[in-house]
C-alpha cells in the first residue's frame, strides 16, 4: 500500500524480545542508516504494545499525533524500518475498514551488524570510517584468558539430568517469544519457509519435491530474498490442479526479479565464505563478490539503481545453466561491465562463461585470475598507441570486440591443451 489514512486501524505484535542493548544498537548503529524518525516509530510501537492489552487496536491518527508527523513522513520512515528487517507490515481491507498489523523484530547484535557487509558498508558511508571504527571498538570483547585453565562447570556436571524422565518430554504448548531479527546473511531456513506457506497458502511441504525445494533455494539466494518473501511468491505461483507441475517456476523467477527493484536492505544475502584472507583493497572486493548475491552486486555496480529485467535474466541463466557460484557470477559481471562500456551483453558474457565452465572455476578469485589472462592476452595482441602533445606514448584502454574475444579464448584454450 502506498498511502495511509488517519482512520486506518493498526495493532502491534512484537515477534521478538527487545532488550536494553537492542535499544542502544538502534540508536548507535541503525539510526545513521534509517534516521531518528524510523527509530522513534519502532520504539513508540514497542513501548505502546508493552503497556497495552493483548488486543488493543488504535487508529493512525493516534500514532501521528503522538509522533508529531504526517502520514507521508510516517510512510517513508516505516519503509526504512522494513528495509533493514526491523518491521514487517501486513494489510487487510474488509467492509470498508483498512487494518494494518505491524510485526517488530529485534535488531542485529553488534557482531552480526559489523559482520554484514551491507550494514557495515552503509554505516561507513553515512558516518565515515573513523566513526564507524569507534563504534565497532565500543562493542569489542575485551578480556584475555591466555595462561589460564578453563575450569568452568558444565550443565551435566551441575544438574546431572535424567533424560529418561517424562518431564523432558512434556510439551507446554505455549509459543514463547525468542529473538528474531532480519535475516540478511544466513542460510535459507526451510522451517520458516514452510511455516509461512502453511499460514499464507495452505500448501503442505509433502507436495513439494526435492527438485522444487532446490530451485526455490537457488532463486532465493540468487536474488537475495528471505523465506517469507519466497513463500508469498510460491503461493502466487502454485496451481494445485496441475499435477504435472504444481509450481510455475517461470512465474516464480519473474516475481523474484521484480522484487529486486525494491531496496535490498530487507532482503537476504546468501553467499559463500571467501578463501581470501588479505585486507588489501582488491581482497576486500573479492570477499564482497563471494559474499553478495548477484542481484545485489549488480545493483551496487549501478549506483544502487534497480537492475534491468534483461540483466537479471542473464544472471539467472548463469546460475541455472552454468551452475556458477555467486563469486564467479559477480566477478564475471564486474569484468564484462568494465570491458564493455557498462553494458552487460548476453553474447559477450556467455562466451566467457563457457570458457569459465571448462576451467571449473568455483570462486571469485579463480574467475579473476582467468579474466586477467584474457585481458593480458588482449593487451599483448593489440596495444593501441596514441601520441600526446609532449611526444610520450600512452596505452589507450578500449573494450574487447566480439571477434577479438573469440580469438583470445581460442588462444587460451589451445595453450591449455
Amino acid at each position: 500500500m502506498d498511502y495511509i489514512s488517519e482512520k486506518d486501524y493498526y495493532e502491534t505484535r512484537p515477534a521478538s524480545l527487545i532488550s536494553d542493548i537492542d535499544r542502544e544498537v538502534l540508536s548507535e548503529l541503525y539510526q545513521p542508516l534509517i534516521g531518528h524518525k524510523s527509530v522513534g516509530i519502532f520504539l513508540s510501537l514497542f513501548h505502546e504494545k508493552m503497556k497495552a492489552s493483548e488486543i488493543d487496536t488504535f487508529d493512525h491518527a493516534h500514532l501521528f499525533d503522538k509522533m508529531q508527523m504526517s502520514a507521508g513522513e510516517f510512510f517513508t520512515a516505516r519503509r526504512a524500518l522494513e528495509a533493514v528487517g526491523l518491521l514487517r507490515t501486513f494489510f487487510k481491507e474488509e467492509g470498508g475498514i483498512r487494518y494494518y498489523i505491524y510485526v517488530l523484530y529485534a535488531p542485529k547484535s553488534p557482531r552480526e551488524f559489523f559482520d554484514d557487509v551491507l550494514f557495515k558498508g552503509l554505516l561507513i558511508k553515512y558516518v565515515g570510517e573513523k566513526e564507524a571504527k569507534r563504534l565497532a571498538l565500543s562493542y569489542k570483547v575485551d578480556f584475555q584468558t591466555k595462561g589460564f585453565d578453563d575450569i568452568t562447570s558444565s550443565f551435566v556436571e551441575t544438574f546431572n539430568p535424567d533424560y529418561d524422565s517424562p518431564v523432558f518430554r512434556k510439551d507446554l504448548k505455549v509459543e514463547v517469544k525468542g529473538r528474531k531479527s532480519g535475516r540478511i546473511d544466513t542460510s535459507f531456513d526451510f522451517d520458516a519457509f514452510f511455516s509461512a506457506l502453511d499460514k499464507n497458502g495452505q500448501i503442505k511441504r509433502e507436495v513439494l519435491t526435492k527438485k522444487d525445494l532446490k530451485e526455490i533455494e537457488r532463486l532465493a539466494a540468487l536474488f537475495s530474498l528471505d523465506e517469507l518473501t519466497m513463500a508469498e511468491i510460491v503461493v502466487d505461483a502454485y496451481d494445485p490442479d496441475n499435477k504435472a507441475q504444481r509450481i510455475n517456476f517461470q512465474r516464480v523467477s519473474d516475481r523474484a526479479k521484480e522484487e529486486v527493484k525494491f531496496p535490498f536492505f530487507h532482503r537476504k544475502s546468501k553467499g559463500e565464505k571467501s578463501h581470501v584472507t588479505s585486507d588489501s583493497e582488491l581482497a576486500s572486493k573479492i570477499k564482497l563478490m563471494d559474499a553478495m548475491a548477484p542481484g545485489e552486486y549488480l545493483r551496487i555496480k549501478q549506483n544502487n539503481t534497480a537492475p534491468s529485467r534483461s540483466d537479471l535474466d542473464i544472471v539467472d541463466d548463469l546460475s541455472k545453466n552454468f551452475g556458477f557460484s555467486h563469486g564467479v557470477i559477480n566477478a564475471l559481471i564486474d569484468y564484462v561491465l568494465a570491458k564493455n562500456k557498462n553494458v552487460l551483453s548476453r553474447r559477450y558474457i556467455e562466451k566467457i562463461a563457457s570458457s569459465l565452465a571448462r576451467e571449473s572455476v568455483t570462486t571469485a578469485i579463480d574467475t579473476m585470475n582467468y579474466l586477467i589472462k584474457i585481458n593480458s592476452a588482449w593487451k599483448t595482441s593489440k596495444p593501441s598507441v596514441i601520441k600526446t602533445t609532449g611526444g610520450d606514448d600512452k596505452i589507450k584502454e578500449e573494450e574487447i570486440s566480439d571477434e577479438e574475444l573469440e580469438s583470445i579464448l581460442a588462444l587460451l584454450e589451445a595453450k591449455k591443451d
